[in-house]
């Protein structure tokens, strides 16, 4: 993938790749979340998750980006 982060493409990231791009804020937390999420309600024929909670997968999302933005990510 090049050095330029296909939003719509994140799901094809690896676990380091996202943790870079977050990191190096190409794309925030709640980007991912809600891409995602969306993946995740585009295929509810796979029946991968028994509960969805979207307010609190955000809500987590924006306190992400909150720590990363104030430089206490990781912390």
């Amino acid at each position: 993938m090049t050095s330029e982060i296909q939003k719509k493409d994140l799901h094809q990231l690896g676990v380091a790749q996202l943790a870079r791009a977050l990191a190096e804020r190409k794309v925030s937390a709640t980007e991912t979340a809600q891409h995602f999420l969306a993946r995740v309600k585009s295929h509810p024929e796979l029946g991968a998750f028994v509960a969805l909670n979207e307010e609190a997968t955000l809500a987590q999302a924006r306190a992400a980006d909150e720590k990363i933005a104030s430089g206490n990510a990781g912390r």
